[in-house]
């Protein structure tokens, strides 16, 4: 059995690493790091189903951000999203979290409709959560996404 929380500091600390050697990398190179890492995360993983679905996780979180933030082509952001939702999100946080930062890649990339859509539905979904789960943080991400609409060029 997978000590899940070795293994969790264990990758945790993987991802930091590869992080910040993103900084020097290309894009190909940023997701032939990431995936040497989930590569050897998922080998020590092998016995846990759940515990390699999460790394698969938090591999695909990552390179998602690191590569809309440095504003690759739509269709590779868009992709790496599409990889983020098959996968699934550990919880409703994880998953505005992403979605705050794809609707701000989207602007930035002047894909204002997107954008818009991808926050609106952002917000209903966490104003639906609020309303059987008082959250603190559902209403601070609920809060950031109307910002993020608010700066949505009409």
């Amino acid at each position: 059995m997978t000590d899940v929380t070795k293994h969790s500091t264990e990758l945790a600390k993987a991802l930091d690493q590869t992080a910040i050697r993103a900084t020097q990398l290309k894009p190909d190179e940023i997701i032939n790091a990431f995936n040497k890492v989930q590569s050897a995360m998922l080998r020590k993983a092998s016995s846990s189903a759940k515990l390699a679905l999460e790394t698969r996780r938090r591999v695909a979180e990552w390179k998602f951000r690191l590569l809309s933030e440095r504003n690759v082509p739509f269709r590779t952001v868009s992709r790496l999203r599409t990889h983020l939702h098959a996968l699934g999100y550990s919880n409703l946080e994880v998953e505005a979290t992403m979605e705050i930062f794809f609707a701000q890649y989207c602007i930035r990339m002047s894909r204002f409709k997107k954008a818009r859509t991808v926050t609106e539905e952002l917000v209903a979904k966490l104003q639906r959560a609020m309303k059987s789960r008082n959250v603190p943080v559902y209403r601070h991400l609920n809060d950031d996404a109307l910002r993020v609409l608010a700066d949505i060029p009409a």
